[in-house]
């Protein structure tokens, strides 16, 4: 549940924090990491494990928090919102200390690490994550797989990045007209909609193309292959209840939420 709300964390964070409960949670995250990476060492299976870091949407920008220099925050489909950073770290496959900046997504950890395993996927259904361990091997050089990525606010389709370029269409239900160039205008500034034409018309057909696939609410349209979720019969927690566990905590007793 690290750093959403609400925020709780050992009393020893908490008395060493300078921002509060929210900064205790990010020195939980610190403490917490490291114990696995201590654990795996003391198992000897730090050398042949793959140890991914990433997280799930930008910051909400309360608590201090900051998405700089991206436009947007949590819950919204400007970059601010969506992209975030992912460190992966794996000895003797993945080189040490570089970096990437090809286009993936959390979905695509599914085929990636199926691909890692040596699993083939065999599936009736469209299966919508890419393998992007290319990349992992060899990210200075590497493209991605993705080239396209549709923003989700919900069930309303608002934005597509295909490459370098980004097209907005509506935003919390009302129509916009926007379009950046994320190669040299990262933080969504510089509007060039009517600059580009030709490329609007492009990325707009793509999003036409989406919003008859998967549906969109804002333009009233059912999608045709809606992506169903998977359902287990008598499913289990991975973790079960312990009152006894100093790991547990009340979840009623801090007002904050989001």
């Amino acid at each position: 549940m690290y750093v959403h709300l609400p925020l709780y964390a050992p009393e020893r964070f908490i008395n060493n924090s300078r921002n509060g409960r929210y900064g205790a949670a990010v020195s939980g995250i610190d403490w917490s990491t490291a114990m696995i990476l201590d654990e795996l060492k003391k198992l000897d299976l730090d050398e042949n494990t793959l140890i991914i870091f990433t997280s799930d949407n930008g910051s909400n920008t309360r608590n201090n928090g900051s998405n700089a220099p991206l436009r947007g925050k949590k819950q919204e489909t400007y970059e601010g919102g969506q992209r975030v950073p992912m460190i992966m770290k794996w000895p003797k496959k993945i080189p040490a200390n570089s970096t990437s900046d090809e286009l993936v997504s959390s979905i695509d950890f599914f085929r990636t690490i199926s691909s890692i395993l040596g699993i083939k996927i065999d599936s009736k259904n469209k299966i919508d994550s890419l393998d992007f361990s290319n990349v992992m091997y060899s990210p200075i050089n590497a493209k991605s797989p993705r080239e396209t990525f549709f923003y989700y606010k919900q069930n309303n389709l608002e934005a597509v990045r295909n490459k370098k370029w980004k097209l907005h269409q509506q935003k919390d239900g009302k129509k916009v007209s926007e379009l950046y160039n994320l190669e040299n205008d990262i933080s969504e500034k510089n509007n060039v909609y009517e600059k580009y034409p030709e490329i609007v018309l492009e990325l707009q057909k793509l999003l036409d193309e989406c919003a008859k696939e998967l549906g969109d609410e804002f333009s009233d349209i059912q999608g045709t292959d809606i992506r169903l979720p998977g359902k287990v019969e008598n499913p289990s927690t991975l973790t079960s209840f312990d009152p006894n566990s100093p790991y547990y905590a009340p979840m009623y007793d801090i007002p904050d939420w989001g």
